[in-house]
């Protein structure tokens, strides 16, 4: 499972759980998510930079989303771009089991 589809489940989790109520105000829960992909040329200082501008660009998107940096640009990950069920997941690991 790649770090994008694991963030991606991260942030529907979040966002799925229960609201809380405090004294009447109920609050939600969403979390922004930034993550780079490495590149030939980063060095742990790049990486960590490009990761950076990745969540702050979901902050400006207005938050629960995760955006990637692939060395040039941030984008957001789209609905159409979801994570595979758990389910579907398993799925394929068995089909793959089953060829060896």
């Amino acid at each position: 499972m790649g770090a994008v589809s694991v963030c991606e489940r991260i942030r529907h989790a979040i966002a799925a759980c229960e609201k809380l109520c405090i004294e009447g105000d109920i609050l939600r829960f969403t979390v922004s998510i930034g993550v780079a992909e490495i590149v030939e040329e980063d060095d742990s200082v790049s990486l960590l930079k490009r990761a950076e501008a990745a969540l702050l660009a979901g902050g400006n998107a207005g938050g629960n989303v995760t955006f990637v940096n692939a060395g040039q640009s941030c984008r957001a990950i789209s609905a159409s771009e979801d994570v595979v069920s758990p389910v579907e997941r398993y799925r394929v690991i068995l089909d793959d089991s089953d060829r060896r």
